[in-house]
Formats: structure tokens, sequence, C-alpha cells
């Protein structure tokens, strides 16, 4: 046929067009409410099928304790809870601009959530060279972290690990999750054999209980819940393990 070469221009050319528009698309801001923006943890939250991880910080995770002896905090919940208090104070929207498929940085007003978390001591700065960083941001991230620790800010007036420290402990560890009261995100299996996972701060978690026998199992960080294959209920940014790994 003398017109196959025409037609299988136009379609590699429909192709790449096809790709510049869906890239084009996954770039767009995505704003929303406080009423509809879901916290997950310290540093992630849900914007419709949308899971983002807040850019260039890292909070302690959900079941994370810092400080010792007779004064233990619950961190990683209270970074949880104050970040949730930032997004309900909220009166502007929060727009959140991709830096990756499931990273970005998301403003309230004129505030960087990020910044605000660090500012506070409910996170600190991601380690250097990480790709939740935007170009030419983790020497500000770096500044706002020091004058938080100088302040004894949140985390910093107490002992603590970092939680990229936190995490390789629990995951070298040989504890069985389901007895570990610090694994604290919830893995269900749904009649339909999809798998999904809830945390604390989810309002059906204390109605949710885990049946091994079905699959069912506990996680010690959204992120480890993310990177076995398991994803948030309408989640559409679905990534591989590999690729939430921090």
């Amino acid at each position: 046929m003398k017109d196959r070469p025409a037609l299988l221009f136009l379609f590699a050319l429909w192709f790449i067009l096809l790709g510049f528009t869906l890239h084009a698309k996954s770039a767009l801001p995505v704003t929303a409410g406080h009423d509809n923006t879901i916290v997950i943890d310290g540093d992630t939250i849900q914007i419709a099928g949308d899971v983002f991880q807040l850019s260039g910080i890292d909070a302690p995770e959900l079941g994370q304790i810092c400080g010792s002896g007779w004064h233990p905090r619950h961190c990683g919940l209270d970074a949880a809870y104050a970040l949730r208090k930032l997004i309900s104070l909220a009166t502007p929207p929060i727009t959140c601009y991709r830096i990756h498929a499931d990273v970005a940085s998301c403003i309230r007003g004129d505030e960087d959530l990020s910044i605000d978390m660090i500012k506070a001591g409910h996170a600190v700065a991601a380690p250097e060279g990480s790709f939740l960083y935007a170009p030419a941001e983790a020497p500000l991230f770096r500044r706002v972290e020091r004058a938080a620790k100088a302040s004894n800010m949140g985390i910093w007036g107490s002992a603590f690990s970092t939680p990229w420290q936190w995490r390789q402990q629990k995951e070298t560890s040989d504890r069985t999750h389901l007895l570990d009261p610090t694994c604290m995100v919830k893995g269900k299996v749904t009649k339909a054999g999809d798998r999904f996972y809830y945390g604390p701060l989810d309002e059906v978690y204390d109605q949710l209980s885990v049946d091994p026998k079905k699959g069912e199992r506990l996680f010690c960080s959204d992120d480890q819940a993310r990177a076995s294959g398991w994803r948030r209920a309408g989640q559409t940014n679905v990534k591989s393990g590999a690729d939430v790994q921090r």
C-alpha cells in the first residue's frame, strides 16, 4: 500500500502529540479547599486522586516516638495533626505544583506548607541530593531547619532519630509488624481484590481490623505501603515500588 508510510507517520505524530498533552496535563497545578484535602501523615496529603509527598521535607512517621525516659512524645502523630491544622485553618485554597509525579510544592496563600512544617519543628529538611527537592530549594530549607533547631522547636526539643533512620531500622527489624504497635498503617483488601492503606487520621481507621488470612497487614509507614504496591482509595497517581522510596 502506497499510503502505508504516510499512515505510519501520522500515527507516530499522533502518539507524540498525545504524550506531550498528557505530560502538560500532569504538570498542571492541583488546587483544592481544605475540606477536600486529606492529610495522611506529616508530609503526605491526598487531593482527589493525587497523593503528594510535600517537597523538601521528611516528617516523623505516624508511629514514631521521640524523646526518651519519662518524656516520650508521639512526634509522628503530632506532625500529622499539625499539618492537618495548618490546612484546616487555610482560608485560601491549597495549590500543589508537581516536581515529580508524586512530589509537590504545596502552597496556602503565600505560605509553603513544607517551610511551615520545618519552622514549627514538625519535619526536617530532606537529605542532600534527595529527589524531594525542587531546583535550588535545598539551601532555603536548610536555613529554616537551622533556625528551628536553634530555637528547640518541636522535635528539636528532644532526642529523636531522623525519619529515614527510623524507617531503615524498621525495615531491618525481625519483629512482625502485626506485633509492633509503632506500625500504624493498616492495609486492607477489598472483595474486589483492591489493596488500600489507611492511617490514624482517616475517619474509618478505628473501625478497621487487619486479617492476615486475607492478605492484610500493617505497615510502618505510608512509604512502605506504597512501595509494597498498596494505594489510597481513589488514588490514580500510582508509581512502582522503587519509585516511592525516598
